[in-house]
């Protein structure tokens, strides 16, 4: 489960990322 969670984080942060300001929150995230 520890390492599900581990792959999905950086998935949820992008995603977060881009749905609340756009592409360039997405690029300064990654």
């Amino acid at each position: 489960m520890k390492k599900f969670l581990f792959d999905l984080f950086p998935l949820i942060l992008f995603f977060i990322a881009f749905r609340v300001a756009d592409i360039y929150t997405a690029t300064a995230v990654a």
